[in-house]
């Protein structure tokens, strides 16, 4: 009796262990099928694995997608099933984007090159200790108290002073023209420039999102870098444009954010116009040669209107419309596809006085630069020091245009696709009750 015990219990525990197999068996199966569905447009335009929650339909839903694994594990389970519940899932766009990134780099890891990071991470560097750039792409204004006292100042001079120094020097309309750079001053050709617009309205930047119970990860300086390259890699920039998008100057967009190429690529130059300015100011103050220059101008114009208190004033508005102009002229060079070095010097000065007073934007001819910068490095400066979920958003806003263009996804919604899942399950095993499995799933868990 004992031994027909034994023998008995030992077979009950194997058709136990049976059915639990066949369980682990069958949500094996299922889970890849689920993930199997992932959305082909976005793996074969952006190599990003996600699946779409709405299955093309109207609206994103991820209860769908326990319905398809409900349906899986019925096919590949003959026993009963008790529940399927999706306790966990990570959308793209959650904790602002940060698994989209961690896919990215990922997938950039073997591509890019250990120069490339070496490259952004030395630019880095450099930039964080010059203090020229600061969080969310604000640059340092080490200008900004002086100038703001300065045209307090120059509030208080009486007009009838204003018209003997405009009759020497249009003093006030070098002010003017400093503070409204258009577009114009920077491109050779204006008519060049794309005018495509787009209603930002119904994008992720702008829309409520779908939230999931969002991800642990976290985002390091290594990942934005294997964006950056990622960025390079899927979309358009000026000088480099993709006339079939919807915008020419993708990566303008991620900078700027708004509805159109026009207005992107004005942002664009002038964020890099207020870098360099802040550059050439910093070289200008420490150029006894042009310093000594602006100050004895200042003072022979002082003299000359018989206003010799007012010499400071003019110094200061001297210095700033000449790092201007040259700032202008430095932007020309890159938006023509030349380089300019990031910290100048005497050499590589390209307008003098005579320019900065006349307004003069043309620079003058020097040797090509071929340590430089580029525009295209410019970009990658100022994608370096952006706002993470600003730019990841906004490059969320340029996928979902790009897909909504191809067949069958014209609701396609970034928000709406999700990477990692985490599932509960209770399988109905006959004459021993049931058997849960809790399990984490997804393309890179």
């Amino acid at each position: 009796m004992v031994l027909v015990s034994f023998v008995l219990s030992v077979f009950q525990g194997i058709k136990i262990n049976a059915a639990k197999l066949k369980a682990e068996c069958a949500f094996s199966i299922a889970e890849n099928a689920v993930l199997g569905e992932y959305h082909r447009e976005l793996l074969e335009m952006f190599d990003l694995f996600y699946v779409d929650t709405s299955y093309n339909l109207d609206f994103p839903d991820y209860h769908q997608v326990e319905a398809h694994l409900w349906n899986y594990l019925q096919e590949n389970y003959m026993d009963a099933l008790s529940s399927v519940e999706i306790t966990q899932i990570t959308m793209a766009t959650d904790n602002g984007g940060t698994s989209y990134r961690k896919q990215i780099s990922d997938y950039m890891k073997d591509k890019i090159g250990i120069s490339y990071i070496e490259q952004l991470t030395e630019l880095f560097e450099v930039v964080s200790r010059e203090g020229i750039l600061q969080e969310d792409n604000e640059t340092k204004d080490i200008w900004s108290e002086r100038w703001q006292k300065t045209l307090a100042q120059m509030e208080e001079i009486p007009s009838e002073t204003w018209e003997e120094v405009d009759k020497v020097c249009p003093m006030k309309e070098m002010v003017g023209a400093r503070n409204s750079f258009v577009l114009s001053q920077v491109v050779s050709d204006e008519t060049d420039v794309s005018k495509k617009e787009i209603s930002v309205e119904d994008l992720v930047s702008n829309r409520k999102l779908i939230a999931g119970t969002g991800t642990d990860k976290e985002l390091t300086l290594l990942d934005k870098i294997y964006f950056i390259g990622y960025v390079f890699e899927k979309f358009s920039y000026y000088q480099q444009e993709e006339t079939e998008n919807p915008l020419c100057y993708e990566i303008e967009y991620m900078l700027g954010g708004k509805s159109s190429d026009y207005e992107n690529l004005s942002s664009v130059a002038k964020q890099i116009l207020l870098i360099r300015e802040t550059i050439n100011l910093t070289y200008l103050l420490t150029d006894s040669e042009k310093m000594s220059l602006m100050e004895e101008f200042s003072y022979a114009l002082a003299t000359l209107i018989a206003c010799p208190e007012l010499a400071p004033v003019f110094q200061i508005l001297f210095i700033s419309i000449w790092s201007y102009v040259e700032s202008v002229a430095d932007v020309k060079i890159l938006f023509d596809g030349g380089k300019i070095p990031f910290l100048k010097s005497e050499e590589t000065w390209n307008t003098d006085l005579d320019s900065g007073l006349g307004m003069n934007f043309d620079e003058k001819e020097s040797e090509e630069v071929q340590d430089g910068m580029d525009y295209k490095q410019y970009l990658e400066l100022l994608l370096l020091f952006s706002n993470n979920e600003k730019v990841t958003y906004r490059s969320m806003d340029l996928i979902e245009m790009q897909i909504r263009q191809t067949e069958e996804n014209k609701n396609f919604r970034m928000d709406g696709c999700a990477d990692d899942f985490l599932v509960n399950i209770v399988f109905d095993i006959s004459m021993f009750g049931s058997y849960q499995i809790v399990r984490k799933f997804g393309f890179f868990s």
